[in-house]
């Protein structure tokens, strides 16, 4: 009999029971685990696993087992994640037209893609023809449901553009929202090498479950043909790094009048943001400043919103950003008194697209119902021909103080439910922090 571990998320056990830790030896050992079949039948080969850091990785891994013939054929995929990752691959002409034609290389592949646009370039290779986005409850990108899309190479630009099968519901519409801030929505009569998909939406409950009929949905969605499970281990608890950066630099109070003002868009659809920074209105005195049109614009609709914030608390946020922006625009503050060699006017400016990304820092009670959750849904799904696992810990996605204990529990958990060992590991870098210039390095160790 083994001892209990000192992992944090080891479940309360009552007198008498199997001391076996469901998080540290398998999920499938959990006390309220049902009894389990084996996942590997005699004569089948152990399901490989690929486990990666940055998520564009698991992509490149899939392509290259499809080419070595370890996914055989059209697959369908299972994406455990705090966000999409279904924006298109900005590329060339020259390269979406080798992503149709299936001679794009690996190495292509991953240069050609990032964290966010892995998945549609594979759907558009016609690799992967159905997609099930399995995001948490503080996950808002996408609308919950069933949808049928197109992917295709623009007519006039080549470029890689998604567009309704001809859906044009409200869901929908709020649906191609996602492609449409990045200039990749279209409709389909301006598509050509077009592919028709599937995109299945799904969130967990309040309680971190999945509610009956979403189980029984997916069951009938894998009931037939290849699939391919993925995870990020972000689904578990998500970090936003850059709102995380942002608010170490300068505080909360002004972390949370970006995101108060990234939610906020005028008539014609373009954020208070964007128009407070191409306006440059804190070069002014403050006084003037909140007297322009867009502050009281700011002002009234933050008080007429959802949280109904008070006069003095929107002043607040108005004022906060302000006094941030003077603090790193070179032209108000100058010497050694300006903080733009440290956080440039720029990267504030990029904040405006990444403020409102999901941001939840789970309990360990959460962690585990999450965790609970994965197993039941794949104790109900027949068994997937290759497995990948995203880590996310060098973009900072998942929260490093977690990063260990989830890990672990989601690595220990797969390999128990499937019989498997056979894991591959391509998540180890060189540096422990990597500053992002070319710096010529001299790598020492032991």
């Amino acid at each position: 009999v083994r001892k209990w571990c000192s992992c944090p998320l080891t479940p309360p056990h009552a007198e008498g029971e199997a001391q076996v830790c469901g998080f540290c030896l398998s999920l499938a050992a959990m006390p309220r685990a049902r009894a389990t079949r084996s996942r590997t039948p005699r004569g089948r080969r152990p399901l490989e696993v690929h486990i990666v850091d940055e998520h564009n990785d698991a992509g490149k891994e899939m392509l290259k087992a499809i080419r070595q013939g370890i996914i055989p054929g059209p697959f369908k995929l299972l994406h455990f994640d705090s966000h999409p990752d279904m924006a298109c691959m900005d590329t060339s002409r020259t390269m979406v037209q080798k992503a149709i034609n299936g001679k794009i290389t690996v190495d292509e592949f991953k240069k050609g893609t990032d964290i966010a646009s892995w998945i549609v370039p594979l759907v558009h290779m016609k690799y992967c023809t159905e997609v099930v986005w399995m995001s948490a409850k503080w996950c808002d990108q996408m609308p919950v449901g069933s949808f049928d899309l197109v992917v295709g190479s623009c007519i006039r630009t080549g470029k890689m553009k998604i567009a309704s099968a001809g859906d044009n519901s409200p869901d929908m519409k709020l649906l191609l929202e996602y492609w449409e801030s990045s200039s990749q929505r279209t409709t389909l009569n301006k598509l050509k090498s077009t592919v028709p998909w599937t995109l299945h939406v799904v969130r967990t409950n309040s309680k971190d479950t999945l509610d009956e009929k979403d189980v029984e949905h997916l069951k009938g969605v894998f009931a037939e043909g290849h699939w391919v499970l993925d995870i990020d281990e972000d689904f578990y608890s998500c970090n936003n790094p850059y709102l995380d950066e942002f608010t170490a630099f300068f505080g909360k109070k002004v972390a949370d009048a970006f995101v108060a003002l990234g939610s906020l868009v005028d008539d014609n659809e373009v954020t208070l943001l964007q128009t407070l920074f191409k306006k440059k209105g804190w070069r002014k005195p403050l006084g003037k400043f909140v007297k322009e049109s867009e502050t009281k614009f700011i002002e009234t609709s933050l008080q007429t919103g959802e949280d109904k914030m008070k006069p003095a608390e929107t002043r607040k946020i108005v004022e906060a950003f302000y006094h941030f922006c003077r603090s790193v625009d070179p032209k108000v503050e100058t010497g050694e008194t300006c903080l733009d060699s440290l956080y440039p006017l720029t990267e504030a400016q990029g904040l405006e697209g990444v403020v409102g990304l999901p941001h939840h820092i789970s309990t360990a009670a959460e962690i585990r119902e999450l965790i609970d959750t994965t197993e039941e849904l794949l104790d109900a799904l027949p068994r997937p021909v290759f497995a990948t696992i995203a880590t996310s810990r060098c973009d900072r996605y998942l929260p490093d103080a977690q990063a260990n204990v989830i890990n672990h529990a989601v690595q220990s958990g797969v390999s128990a439910w499937y019989k498997t060992n056979k894991f591959t590991r391509w998540d180890k870098p060189q540096l422990s922090v990597y500053s992002g210039h070319d710096f010529i390095y001299t790598l020492t160790g032991k």
